[in-house]
């Protein structure tokens, strides 16, 4: 209940160890049981076990009984620990140990009839606390699994003193202890509500109104939403000076674990750092400043944020720094290790905050809508997500301090910043420590070269050692890429090597005024690069064209115009030579990337070696590798589905192997970032062709993993595209495809209009599949809208047309959007007609999306229509085929139907609930309907159960997350209408009432949206 402290004999024993605290803290929570190796092994290293973890093990728990002083040659009758047939038992009486102690002081509570007795022994137990649980104990598992149920039990305690102190008049005491409670839970709106009553009641209605404005500056700024309605009567009633405020309060409340508008939890703890290097060598100084800095943050309580912000030249070793030193430190950090290259300095445009904000928050398990638009919430949001975490975040090559303010945690962490520029506005303004990294040393230049060439071979030659080192001017990224160069001549005197360093330094120097340690850095890459066989240097410079942060065999290969093996062998070339940084392989990935100094030399050499035409030829070639792979993609992941018809260029000699549907999408996702950055160098030349195509063979992909940021971005650009090329229908297709991006975001307007001006193309060009796809998806926006009669009209014309064109796998797309009109307009019959044909036509000719679609959409008429257990049939089938696809979209609305379902029968409350699983996936694909919808449902289903305070949370938020797609203004009254109609439901009524109030909703924000939105009127 607090730092692990242990007394023994009246004398405290320190464990400096972290293995032996979690070893400790494990066996404590367990006390008096038997704990098994597996779960103590758990507990020490997660998914980092180690191949000999039970002998590992066993040494971590022989030194902790020998730190807590037992006696090793004993017989073990009188030990701590000791050792039974299938684990260890720590053997502590209860009163030996603060957790038991507070549990029985709540029971013996809880057990007697005194209130007085009762509140002093609640008292006693509340006061047994020190601090956050489990404090500087570093196991992600411990504080994952059992931190939380420890808290929740403390949060009922002082729920439950509160209402005694109420009783009793204890109003001081009361404001004591509940200052602290809210200072430890800043977001637990209860807590505050209880303060301000006990403020109230103890004469300080000032302060407490100060309270209340201080609370609702901290929810708005911090999480962008308002006090509950709770706290919003509270605070009338302490205005009307109301003596008996606290009738305001629920007095049945008991606090969940989790507030569903709590800052939403990691699901996991990040570790993000990249490999340390084995060569790493030197930096005592520098290592044993930023190991102070950290240890001085350990000792306070409630330890502020640390920055350290490292400076220096280019190729100075600032990364290689950071990134050891935050290896050697990660298991301090129990709650995850951040890392993100902010390029602040080499190849591409530097990461601009708002990018970086959404970077962390998606590495903290916030993602998709759930991340704010604006940099500013974004920043607030990331500060709430961390509060009371012990994170170390490692920002790379910052360019200024502008860059990184908005990124810095509010409390609790260290952050280690890495930049070219000492960043002086950091040090004056947050407080951070400034380390300016220079040069080597000469003794660590020499051990870095026989860290890397062998000490034998530097032994033998020391003079020419040092002369090596000289000429590299100390820098440990010449020093590197020399010793490396020296490698592949072991027969070569280090003598001779130092002379060739020289003599090309000296012809550099010749050349340009640049500063001493950039021609430095230019001389050993130029000793390195000539070096080179003409095939490798020539993909060393092909490389610089890439428009993505990273590249692989396959955009290689076609970069230099070489075959897939020989890129591969080329790019192991450049790795061996430290010109390109060795790639990851994790889940069999092969990605290669350059140093920030590595890209502007490759790029200097080949503006210098190579013509204008050949340099373009290369971009082209890559292009078009990613436009025809793309494009085979996408027919792998729907075949059934006619695609709009386009020319490419000749295929590469080595497309990839892409091996069915999942290949497909595993490749467009390994490539993503440079697919996306194919798009913006295609629009950069103005090659519209490419523009244009490249997006529209991605489409699909967004649709289906949800990358909504990214659709629109290459969309956008594709648009200026199209409207180039001065072709209808590649601008119809264009707009209706940038349409669909934002329907997925909840942008309804912007998707109506979008489509409103394709549909007037289609018909202008006489494009009856063109129109057939716009009316299809006209429909299914006008579902969301709430204009359900416009959505039937809209998808029976869709059928006319794609019957026409002779496109199946369009008609059963169409007559899904009718079955699933006629539902919403009450007319079941005709809804599983046209679904049964839908799914006849997508089982005929194989359409598993379709088929999902279809099965779905069966699965929630049969719902509605009241046909009970025989609706979760398709509905699991519907979800196997989307999560075989990799359909995340497919999964979620699946998920919500068999949420949905279940409530029917009273299945509420579990966090694996389907609905728990479609909001998450919902909110990570940026689906905002779906999360409405989910959100509703779950409204409903803690009404069902009595949760009301539950029940305005997750409704509330449905409304708020409605206000933030359509900007409407608030719907309080359907809220309190939910209450009076609904209130108590159960079973199908369940149901009716969770459909009846969202289709409520998107009627009333589809009146709001009407006079704008509707766009030219389809004819």
């Amino acid at each position: 209940m607090g730092p692990l402290e242990v007394v023994r004999d009246g004398r405290p024993i320190s464990l400096p160890a972290a293995k032996q605290r979690i070893v400790l803290a494990t066996l404590l929570l367990r006390a008096n049981r038997n704990v098994s190796p597996d779960e103590l092994i758990e507990r020490l290293w997660a998914d980092d076990v180690p191949h000999n973890a039970r002998s590992a093990l066993y040494t971590h728990v022989a030194r902790l009984r020998r730190a807590l002083g037992e006696d090793p040659g004993g017989d073990g009758s009188h030990r701590l620990i000791r050792t039974s047939d299938d684990g260890y038992v720590i053997d502590v009486p209860p009163e030996a140990l603060d957790l038991s102690r507070f549990r029985a002081l709540v029971a013996r509570a809880g057990a007697g009839t005194d209130a007085a007795g009762a509140a002093d022994l609640l008292g006693r137990a509340l006061g047994l606390w020190r601090g956050p649980v489990l404090a500087g104990v570093p196991s992600e598992s411990l504080h994952r699994d059992e931190v939380p149920p420890v808290v929740e039990e403390r949060l009922r305690a002082v729920d439950r003193w509160f209402q005694l102190g109420l009783r009793l008049g204890r109003d001081d005491e009361m404001v004591k202890v509940l200052k602290e409670a809210t200072a430890e839970h800043p977001f637990h709106e209860r807590l505050w509500a209880q303060l301000l009553v006990a403020l109230h009641r103890s004469g300080r209605r000032a302060e407490a109104l100060e309270t209340y404005r201080s609370v609702v500056a901290l929810l708005r700024d911090e999480l962008g939403v308002d006090p509950g309605q709770e706290l919003v009567r509270l605070h009338s009633a302490i205005l009307a000076g109301d003596p008996d405020a606290a009738r305001v309060l629920d007095d049945g409340h008991l606090p969940p674990a989790t507030q569903p508008d709590d800052p939403p939890p990691s699901p996991v703890r990040p570790r993000q750092l990249p490999s340390d290097l084995a060569s790493f060598t030197g930096r005592r100084d520098e290592l044993a400043a930023l190991n102070a800095l950290l240890d001085r943050e350990d000792a306070h309580a409630s330890p502020p944020i640390v920055i350290a912000a490292v400076s220096g030249m280019g190729g100075v070793g600032k990364t290689a720094l950071a990134v050891h030193w935050a290896h050697s430190v990660a298991d301090r950090f129990p709650d995850g290790v951040l890392h993100l290259n902010l390029r602040g300095f080499g190849p591409g445009t530097p990461v601009e905050p708002h990018a970086a904000l959404e970077l962390l928050l998606n590495a903290l398990g916030v993602v998709g809508q759930r991340v704010p638009k604006e940099t500013d919430a974004r920043s607030a949001l990331l500060r709430s997500v961390l509060a009371g975490r012990r994170v170390l975040m490692l920002l790379d090559n910052a360019r200024d301090a502008a860059q990184v303010r908005p990124l810095l945690p509010g409390s609790r962490s260290f952050v280690l910043v890495t930049s070219r520029n000492q960043l002086r506005g950091l040090a004056v303004r947050e407080g951070a420590r400034p380390l300016v990294l220079g040069r080597f040393s000469p003794g660590e230049s020499t051990a870095l070269l026989a860290a890397i060439l062998g000490p034998e071979r530097i032994g033998a030659e020391p003079w020419a050692a040092a002369e090596l080192a000289r000429s590299c001017v100390h820098l440990p990224l010449a020093l590197t890429i020399a010793a490396e160069h020296a490698m592949y001549r072991p027969d070569s005197p280090l003598q001779s090597l130092a002379e060739e360093v020289r003599a090309q330094r000296t012809r550099l120097d010749a050349l340009d005024t640049s500063d001493d340690h950039e021609a430095s850095v230019r001389a050993v890459l130029s000793w390195s690069y000539l070096a080179l066989e003409p095939p490798a240097a020539r993909m060393f410079r092909r490389l610089s064209l890439h428009p993505g942060p990273d590249v692989g065999p396959g955009a290689a290969a076609a970069l230099a115009g070489v075959p897939v093996a020989e890129a591969r062998r080329l790019l192991d070339v450049l790795a061996d030579r430290s010109l390109l940084e060795r790639p990851s392989r994790e889940q069999g990935r092969e990605r290669h990337r350059f140093h920030d100094l590595l890209h502007a030399y490759a790029a200097e050499q080949s503006a210098r070696t190579d013509g204008a035409a050949e340099r373009t030829a290369a971009v082209r070639r890559v292009l078009n590798w990613y436009l025809h792979t793309a494009s085979r993609a996408a027919d792998l992941v729907e075949p059934t589905r006619r695609r709009f018809p386009d020319v490419i260029d000749r295929a590469p000699a080595e497309p990839p192997a892409l091996e069915g549907p999942e290949g497909a999408l595993m490749w467009v996702e390994e490539e993503r970032a440079g697919l996306v950055a194919a798009v913006a160098l295609s629009a950069e030349h103005g090659w519209d062709d490419f523009t244009w195509r490249l997006a529209h063979a991605l489409w699909r992909f967004f649709l289906i993993t949800g990358h909504v940021r990214d659709w629109i971005d290459t969309h956008l650009r594709a648009l200026d595209a199209a409207r180039d090329t001065g072709d209808p229908r590649v601008l119809a297709e264009t707009m209706k495809n940038l349409g669909f991006a934002y329907w997925r975001a909840g942008h309804l307007s912007e998707a109506l209009d979008h489509h409103g001006r394709a549909l007037v193309l289609d018909q202008e060009s006489g494009d009856g599949w063109g129109e057939a796809k716009t009316r299809n998806h006209l429909g299914f926006i006008h579902d969301r809208a709430g204009h359900f009669a416009e959505a039937l009209r809209q998808q029976q014309r869709s059928l006319a047309r794609y019957r026409e064109a002779g496109d199946l796998c369009g008609q059963g797309r169409a007559l899904v959007g009718i079955g699933n009109a006629y539902r919403q307009l009450g007319h079941h019959s005709a809804s599983m007609v046209h679904l049964k044909r839908a799914l006849a036509i997508t089982c005929e000719i194989g359409d598993r999306w379709g088929e999902s679609l279809a099965l779905t959409a069966i699965g929630f008429t049969r719902l509605t229509g009241g046909y009970g257990a025989e609706a979760t049939r398709p509905l699991y089938r519907a979800l196997t085929i989307s999560r075989e696809m990799g359909d995340r979209w497919g999964e979620s609305m699946a998920l919500i139907v068999i949420g949905l379902g279940l409530l029917i029968n009273g299945e509420y409350g579990d966090p694996s609930h389907p609905l728990c699983q479609a909001l998450a996936i919902s909110r990570e694909i940026g689906d905002r309907w779906s999360e409405s919808l989910a959100l509703t449902a779950m409204g409903f289903a803690s009404l069902a159960s009595g949760r009301n305070a539950e029940t305005t949370r997750y409704l509330r938020r449905a409304l708020t997350v409605s206000h933030e797609i359509r900007c409407i203004a608030g719907a309080d009254d359907l809220l309190h209408e939910a209450f009076r109609t609904a209130m108590p439901r159960a079973g199908h009524q369940t149901l009716v009432s969770t459909l009846s109030f969202h289709t409520r909703l998107q009627l009333r924000l589809a009146a709001v949206d009407a006079p704008r939105a509707l766009g030219p009127s389809p004819r």
